[in-house]
């Protein structure tokens, strides 16, 4: 009893001890700009065309809804709710809380309750008496206590470490959310960008069927050849075959929607998205790197991450010290259960255990370098994943100033088509050129459409990209 209540006292005075590093965030980027000239002035697109510019801050929270799209809020709530990737994130949180807690129970002491009840018969052949003995029956009845005194921390380390677990794995549900919100804008304006154009080559096979009725009264006047016709006819059968590969594109996007919110493509009803319906935010929200590392889910994914790896060491440290446990019981013992629960009944027992490490083969040593070695990877994991970050807000920065001299530029182009069709026309009309200088300009003002719509849904697609990567409105 004196050594148990010696341990007790060494113990008590070594309660504070936790071995290992105590750990403490990497400094967060001190840069205010993501690229060497600072933040861009976006290009200004021209005449009819929304002109973007950077403000201060982060994203709603509900980021999708500055695209002014009601259709869309709608598909992104019900992927946020029905989405089947998300159901497996959601779970693997739970998971990792509940693992949590069961580090946690081991800082606790462990208490049980046990009953036993036997009958026996021995021989009296040992005392030289050739026969049985009495039956005697033994009833035992009572808790008994165990407890594993944490004295230098590796308890503790274990739940530091299962704990940073688990908030990774918030910070990865954060993340899992903001891709599926992603997907579903993305999806969205993919599938609206299809859908005009194919308004605009519908509208081109218009013009070609107007071009063809032209040609053909100006044969029936003997004013033009069966070969003019034929060529535009031909052109308007060539314009025609542009339709299928787009409305296959959009049938993708469909799909992709439908699964986005967690139903077949059979059973969803998709609404039917035009890049028209979309408004594009003119104000984009940008933060200074420092702030970034704490708005993206990633980032903070990875300190989890990297926390959990230091106290990982810790745990590996502590293995290499001497652990105490201390046991005790308190029971009720009879030879019948009359006599249970009274005083002469009552018995118990403490008891304190050491157990030390003398000669492991190096395995103890090698866990701690193994796990000094894997807070090493996390590290860099995470010095990588927040370049990363930086490195994609850079890319989008310039891409949206590049979206808009690409739409300028389209713009003027379709303008420029536009007018030489007229001109086409009005000249073949008047016999001064044939029909192939009427249908080249006809083709060329059909792609200078395609590429205009497309040029427009990219600014969207661009903008979504740079609400993504300053973390889309999540604060953790």
């Amino acid at each position: 009893m004196r050594a148990t209540v010696a341990l007790l006292v060494a113990a008590t005075a070594l309660a504070g001890c936790v071995v290992g590093p105590d750990f403490k965030a990497p400094a967060a980027p001190a840069g205010a700009a993501y690229l060497p000239d600072g933040t861009p002035a976006l290009t200004d697109p021209g005449a009819g065309e929304a002109r973007q510019r950077f403000a201060a801050g982060g994203p709603p929270i509900d980021w999708w809804t500055a695209l002014g799209s009601p259709d869309l809020d709608g598909l992104t709530r019900a992927a946020l709710a029905n989405n089947q990737t998300l159901a497996a994130a959601r779970a693997s949180l739970a998971q990792a809380r509940e693992v949590e807690a069961r580090a946690r129970a081991g800082l606790s002491p462990q208490v049980d309750f046990g009953a036993s009840a036997s009958r026996l018969k021995t021989s009296l052949l040992p005392e030289g008496i050739n026969q049985l003995g009495p039956v005697t029956n033994d009833f035992t009845v009572g808790p008994s206590v165990s407890y594993a005194l944490d004295v230098f921390g590796g308890q503790r380390r274990l739940r530091e470490e299962k704990h940073a677990q688990a908030d990774a794995q918030a910070y990865r549900f954060a993340g899992a959310r903001l891709a599926v919100s992603g997907a579903v804008a993305r999806a969205a304006i993919d599938a609206g960008r299809a859908q005009s154009q194919l308004d605009a080559l519908e509208a081109l096979s218009r013009d070609d069927a107007q071009t063809v009725a032209l040609v053909d009264r100006l044969v029936s006047l003997h004013l033009k050849t069966t070969v003019d016709l034929s060529t535009a006819q031909s052109q308007l059968a060539a314009d025609r075959a542009l339709a299928p590969p787009v409305r296959q594109q959009l049938a993708v996007d469909r799909d992709a929607l439908a699964v986005l919110v967690g139903k077949a493509p059979a059973d969803a009803t998709i609404a039917e998205f035009r890049l028209e319906a979309f408004t594009l935010p003119r104000d984009l929200p940008i933060s200074v790197p420092a702030e970034l590392v704490r708005r993206r889910p990633d980032v903070r994914a990875a300190e989890a991450e990297l926390h959990a790896a230091s106290a990982g060491v810790g745990v590996a440290t502590a293995q290499l010290y001497p652990s105490l446990n201390l046991s005790g019981a308190i029971t009720q013992e009879s030879l019948s259960t009359a006599n249970l629960f009274t005083g002469s009944a009552t018995g118990g027992f403490l008891a304190a255990s050491l157990a030390a490490p003398v000669l492991h083969g190096g395995e103890l040593r090698a866990r701690k370098r193994e796990a000094i070695d894997a807070y090493d990877a996390a590290l860099a994991t995470y010095r990588q994943t927040v370049l990363a970050s930086c490195g994609q807000v850079a890319d989008v920065l310039q891409a949206l100033d590049h979206d808009a001299q690409l739409l300028q530029s389209e713009q003027q182009s379709a303008d420029a088509a536009d007018a030489a069709l007229r001109a086409a026309r009005a000249r073949y009309a008047a016999a001064q050129v044939n029909v192939l200088e009427v249908l080249r300009a006809q083709r060329e003002l059909g792609r200078a459409r395609i590429d205009l719509i497309a040029a427009r849904s990219q600014r969207f697609l661009d903008t979504v990209q740079l609400f993504a990567a300053m973390g889309g409105g999540w604060t953790g």
